[in-house]
């Protein structure tokens, strides 16, 4: 008897830009990385990347802190502040295409990172560029920003900004810190091909055993 062995879709890092143990690169006078604030508009950090395999997302994971009112400037900074991270299909040239899933996301004003689940799994295409969007929208008073954590220390795609409804331009060259996360998407192994053609070898085989018995 013969057991078709279905490998296991475990998940597998497809980009990573943190440095060593996940950390980000001080910057002088920022909090970790780069930051945008006009109050009351609406504000977007954009990181691209390319995944190194084709996979279904499972999760992200990024460096970042906001601070969107007067009080979010007093000690010990953990006022939270909502912001909204997404990711997006598009080109390398800083243009959006499609929203592919969104979160709500409540942080201080340290920068952290955190990792977001994805509930919808869309797929990931090996070589392809999609972006990953930090915004928020209407923040109050004259305390405002949104930092993203970066690392100077390996190959940039580059930390991009809102420059128009589906566009963005480039702010640096430093890499925001992101992680990405995905199940390969499933493709049969070689002894499912096998068990699936000795199955229809049997099929066929016992066509042709019925026939030649009704002769």
């Amino acid at each position: 008897m013969l057991i078709a062995t279905i490998g296991s879709r475990a998940d597998t890092i497809v980009y990573n830009s943190f440095g060593p143990a996940m950390t980000i690169t001080p910057l002088p006078n920022i909090p970790g990385g780069y930051f945008v604030g006009i109050p009351g508009t609406a504000q977007f950090f954009g990181a691209p990347f390319s995944p190194s395999a084709t996979v279904d997302l499972t999760s992200l994971t990024g460096s970042w802190a906001a601070g969107l009112n007067a009080m979010d400037s007093i000690a010990p900074f953990t006022h939270p502040a909502p912001i909204t991270i997404s990711i997006w299909s598009g080109s390398s040239t800083g243009e959006l295409s499609t929203e592919l899933e969104s979160w709500a996301l409540t942080v201080d004003q340290l920068s952290t990172n955190y990792t977001l689940t994805s509930t919808t799994s869309p797929e990931l295409v090996a070589g392809d560029t999609y972006w990953v969007l930090a915004g928020y929208t209407g923040a109050e008073g004259g305390e405002n920003f949104m930092d993203w954590g970066v690392n100077t220390a390996t190959t940039s795609l580059g930390l991009w900004e809102l420059a128009g409804a589906t566009n963005l331009d480039l702010l640096t060259s430093d890499s925001p810190a992101l992680e990405v996360q995905g199940t390969p998407t499933t493709v049969p192994e070689p002894s499912t091909f096998l068990l699936t053609g000795i199955g229809f070898m049997s099929i066929l085989l016992r066509s042709r055993w019925r026939r030649s018995s009704l002769r």
